[in-house]
């Protein structure tokens, strides 16, 4: 393909994390763009934890993409900034798209004065802590310099626009994609134990120390049995919790899993009591294998699980209420199964990867245009 033929050149940036939903939805992203669009991909290595790199880069190579890797000696290494402007004049791309923070950062210094256009891809903020919070609102302050903003829900645009002050023309919204296996099944009444399953990094923002006293407080706690799966900061402090509040019996405890959909689909329900989201893949993924989900209304979890149909709600930050919302599981679970298992098709249809690409081309020869106008 000569640059005759190639109006966009973009250049995805990405420090990987521990597998989650920003790492999931990239990986599918870069290979349905493969074919659309000339891309190079630089993958961010940090030296001192090299596991997320080499198990992204795993995932990468599977999908037949090439890429460059970003080796990252400390929290700010000059000499690797030095060498990423220098790659970046070499490849001039017409786009740079970030994806996080630490890449946004990297990026936008190495970026200065260069005529590359900057896309930036904000997932959402952790706030773990004070250092935390300070640089996220730092990163904010580079992305209302930046050609657009990409947020992966309504909410988290309304957010940056009403308490950050941002341009709403300048903040777009593509959704997370859909992408799982999914064996619509006859649904009936198990007996209990009924199985739930946790899905996510074991962080505070995850909401599932507020979980564990729910169910510390419920009757009958033998009925059920939570499947937890991932791993994060958090993870001994739980484990401990869980001990102090003696319900370690009804949990199982699984770590990190490249592959948790066997366990997903063995479970009667996900249980997400996050206290932000924007729009998870986790979610995505349990409604494309037809399961109920146990939420809080946070994000855009409202919008997709209704209460009473494919799913129950209730408040971040609210342990109490986890024993009526489970004893109401309990009691309405296969209607809430069947309501589940009505909404695949719905999913599969509003959240494939082809409106994905769609949205994220228009973006690209959206800013092209603006940047040659």
């Amino acid at each position: 393909m000569s640059d005759q033929e190639v109006k966009i050149r973009v250049c995805h940036f990405f420090f990987p994390g521990p597998w989650g939903g920003a790492e999931k939805v990239t990986s599918l992203g870069f290979r349905g763009l493969k074919d659309q669009i000339a891309q190079t991909l630089i993958i961010g290595k940090e030296l001192r934890n090299t596991a997320p790199f080499l198990f992204y880069s795993e995932i990468l190579k599977k999908n037949n993409l090439t890429f460059q890797p970003f080796p990252c000696k400390n929290r700010f290494d000059m000499a690797g900034l030095f060498k990423l402007r220098q790659y970046l004049k070499k490849i001039r791309p017409s786009i740079i798209h970030t994806h996080g923070h630490k890449a946004l950062f990297y990026a936008f210094i190495a970026n200065w004065n260069l005529p590359s256009s900057i896309v930036h891809t904000h997932h959402g903020d952790t706030s773990h802590n004070f250092k935390i919070r300070f640089y996220e609102s730092l990163v904010k302050v580079i992305m209302k310099r930046l050609a657009c903003t990409i947020t992966v829900s309504e909410s988290m645009k309304k957010d940056l626009v009403e308490n950050h002050q941002f341009q709403p023309s300048k903040i777009k919204v593509i959704e997370n994609m859909a992408h799982a296996e999914t064996i619509p099944r006859t649904v009936e009444l198990p007996p209990p134990p009924y199985h739930l399953a946790f899905i996510g990094r074991l962080s505070k923002e995850k909401g599932l120390a507020d979980f564990l006293k729910g169910l510390a407080a419920l009757d009958h706690q033998n009925q059920f049995i939570t499947h937890i799966i991932g791993s994060g900061p958090e993870e001994q402090a739980l484990k401990s919790l869980a001990h102090q509040l003696n319900v370690n019996d009804h949990l199982k405890w699984h770590g990190f899993l490249k592959d948790p959909s066997e366990i997903l689909d063995k479970s009667h329900a996900l249980i997400m009591p996050s206290h932000r989201e924007g729009l998870p893949m986790t979610l995505l993924e349990a409604m494309l294998a037809g399961k109920p989900v146990l939420a809080t209304q946070v994000g855009a979890i409202p919008r997709l699980i209704d209460h009473g149909s494919n799913g129950l709600l209730l408040s971040p930050q609210d342990p109490a209420s986890w024993p009526e919302i489970l004893k109401a599981f309990k009691e309405s679970y296969k209607d809430l199964a069947q309501g589940a298992q009505a909404k695949i098709i719905l999913i599969q249809k509003q959240y494939g990867i082809d409106q994905w690409l769609k949205k994220t081309q228009y973006i690209y020869d959206q800013v092209l245009s603006d940047s040659t106008n």
